[in-house]
This record gives C-alpha cells, sequence and structure tokens, in this order.
C-alpha cells in the first residue's frame, strides 16, 4: 500500500507517518457529517487455519487450538491501533474492539473447540464471525 510514494516495507518512518496522517485525514472527513466506527484490526493467524486442523485430525496429532501469541498481534497492529487512537482525539472516531471476543491474555485464537475461526489465516468465517455479534449489537 502506497500514497504518495511506494516504500520498501512498512516499517520505513516516513511510510508509517504517511500512513497516520492520510487514515485520519480519511475517518476525519467522514466524521464531519456521521459518526464513525471503525474496528481494531483482526488478527491474523499466519496460517491456513482449516487447513492446519484437518492435518492434525488427518495424522492424529495432538489437538491443540490453532493460536498466536496477544504480543505478536499487539506488535503487528501497532501502527493500525496508533492512527485509530489519534483519530479518536482529533475527530472522536469510535473504536470497536474484537479482541475480547477472539483473544484472551495470552493468544489470539484461530480455532475454538476444534473449530476454525477464520476461513484461511486473516479473514473469519461464518463461524468466526458469530463470535462478534456482541460487538456490533453495541452499535446496532
Amino acid at each position: 500500500m502506497y500514497f504518495s510514494k511506494i516504500y520498501s516495507n512498512g516499517h520505513n518512518k516516513e511510510f508509517q507517518k504517511e500512513f497516520k496522517t492520510a487514515y485520519k485525514s480519511w475517518v476525519c472527513d467522514i466524521a464531519k457529517e456521521r459518526t464513525v466506527y471503525v474496528t481494531r484490526p483482526i488478527p491474523e493467524i499466519g496460517i491456513n487455519v482449516p487447513n492446519t486442523l484437518a492435518r492434525n485430525i488427518m495424522f492424529e496429532r495432538e489437538a491443540k487450538e490453532v493460536k498466536i501469541p496477544l504480543e505478536d498481534y499487539q506488535h503487528r497492529g501497532q501502527l493500525v491501533w496508533e492512527a485509530q487512537n489519534e483519530a479518536v482525539t482529533m475527530c472522536g472516531v469510535k473504536i470497536l474492539n474484537p479482541l475480547p471476543y477472539l483473544c484472551d491474555k495470552q493468544y489470539c485464537y484461530g480455532s475454538k473447540n476444534g473449530r476454525p475461526l477464520y476461513f484461511h489465516d486473516d479473514h473469519l468465517s461464518e463461524y468466526g464471525n458469530q463470535f462478534l455479534i456482541p460487538l456490533f449489537k453495541k452499535v446496532f
């Protein structure tokens, strides 16, 4: 993703500054006319959750939940969280946080009770989407 020029990676400080500026400009422009809700990033598991669960069953591996450490999620999403927090202060954007529904104090889960929450590695399945219904009920 880029705005004015292509950067080699998202860790470039110039890119991060440009991302935050563009993000805040975009959401705050919309917030001038209506209430804006943004969702914190959904955890990206990094592996194909259904395939991993299926392989574990096929090869009779121990049935463990697919998960990532919460710190990995926090590190990966830090830039977006910072931009969102600044938009809250700048123009009153409202935050919807999916973490209490997908994570605990140590892990973000890609599966629950052996069922995949994700269609692959970073898009929630129909089953996974159901865990966020209480989050969105707060708005609707």
